[in-house]
């Protein structure tokens, strides 16, 4: 059922990008190794750090917004937790954010990985055996504010009309980032 929200047309139209991320990152499978998880932490760091200037400086506007949604630090203590190193910056792809239309776009994929990334904390522990949020805080995302955080961002979207060019550039954006989070993290 179309509810005539860009929340609804960015689901629907990015659904296909956000399965292929899904299954190509291979989170939830039963044979998810340590190694591997590792190795997608030092890649979900790299494309925040890389991330989050481009889009938070297109929507710096958006202070309220942005405030408390900087999860790179997250990652960082999970690194820390397994004694990983930071990627090295190469030249890595990343979304073409033309404005704060599409960086809105961008930010509807990270944040809502905040509603799955609880799933897959639960998995996290009883997979590879993690506890108390020990290399796996980025997945537990805001914790307790999650829920606000999410309401919050709804709202935002919600002020954007469905059948609009700024719709449009959201819901293009939106597939990128889904699109470039595969190809730099499966």
């Amino acid at each position: 059922m179309n509810d005539g929200t860009l929340l609804f047309r960015l689901r629907t139209e990015t659904e296909p990008q956000h399965k292929a991320l899904e299954d190509a990152l291979a989170l939830m499978d039963a044979g998810l190794t340590l190694a591997h998880y590792q190795t997608l932490l030092q890649r979900f760091h790299a494309f925040w750090c890389d991330w989050q200037p481009l889009a938070h400086g297109l929507l710096r506007t958006e202070g309220d917004l942005l405030a408390g949604r900087d999860r790179t630090p997250l990652l960082a203590q999970d690194l820390a937790f397994f004694g990983l190193p930071h990627l090295t910056p190469t030249a890595r792809p990343m979304p073409a954010l033309a404005d704060a239309d599409a960086a809105l776009g961008s930010l509807y994929v990270m944040e809502g990985s905040t509603l799955g990334g609880q799933v897959i904390a639960r998995h996290l522990e009883r997979h590879l055996g993690l506890t108390d949020g020990n290399g796996y805080r980025y997945f537990q995302g805001y914790g307790a504010r999650n829920g606000a955080m999410w309401a919050a961002m709804r709202a935002r979207l919600a002020l954007v009309p469905a059948e609009s060019t700024a719709a449009d550039r959201a819901v293009a954006a939106a597939a990128e980032t889904f699109s470039l989070l595969r190809q730099r993290l499966g």
